[in-house]
């Protein structure tokens, strides 16, 4: 009997480091936790005491954040995140970007104000499938693109991967408060998210944005094809 313990308990037997790994993964995952925690608690002590940062926003952001887990999230980018260079200013720690394939929804240019121009939001649509970024994110970078993202709500969604694998996905969608249908493209914005199309999916990216996007002077090609003067009297 004691040799068959003392078998067992021997270092360089594979039950003896087993127990070992278990141990320490088990351990590991508990701080990983404890880090999450620490982490979320930190941040929402921060955005507390942020005077710059609206007490409407705040409520918002400390909702969604609270509503977060210790584990990495699939999220759509249909704008500026299809741009990878533009992801990692609000998710340093990314994890994947990659093509993807959304179903039943068109981007359009709606949110925004008279100051800034208008950005890109989505809406139930019958067109083809949009050409999407599907990022993989993990959750302590999700506290700064929830407050990245403030004006838009989140819902799950299906999205494709290339090889058409189906998955669930974060896509943020515009509160109707922010949204105004008469405004152009803010310029800059429209660059990046183009770039980001052409970066991420090539010509077909391209294509796919210009053809997938509205705008207050129709579809993204037609205003595209607008003169500036013409696009710019219809602002006054």
């Amino acid at each position: 009997m004691p040799e068959k313990v003392a078998k067992n308990l021997n270092p360089f037997t594979n039950n003896y480091q087993k127990t070992l790994v278990g141990e320490y993964m088990a351990n590991n995952k508990v701080v990983a936790v404890d880090e999450f925690k620490d982490a979320r608690t930190q941040y929402l002590t921060d955005l507390v005491e942020n005077e710059g940062v609206s007490a409407r926003a705040k409520k918002l952001i400390i909702a969604k954040v609270n509503e977060l887990e210790d584990r990495d999230y699939k999220v759509i980018g249909y704008g500026s995140l299809l741009n990878s260079s533009d992801v990692y200013r609000t998710s340093p720690n990314l994890v994947r970007h990659e093509v993807g394939f959304l179903d039943g929804w068109t981007r359009i240019f709606n949110m925004g104000s008279a100051n800034t121009g208008s950005y890109l939001n989505v809406r139930p649509s019958n067109r083809k499938s949009m050409i999407v970024a599907i990022l993989t994110v993990p959750a302590l970078d999700m506290f700064s693109l929830i407050e990245r993202e403030i004006n838009y709500r989140m819902l799950t969604v299906k999205v494709r991967d290339e090889v058409g694998k189906t998955m669930d996905a974060l896509m943020v969608v515009g509160y109707k408060a922010h949204t105004t249908y008469n405004l152009i493209p803010q310029a800059n914005y429209l660059h990046l998210c183009m770039n980001g199309a052409g970066k991420l999916g090539g010509k077909r990216g391209i294509d796919n944005f210009i053809d997938s996007t509205e705008t207050c002077f129709g579809t993204l090609k037609e205003f595209l094809q607008t003169p500036l003067e013409q696009v710019y009297r219809a602002q006054v």
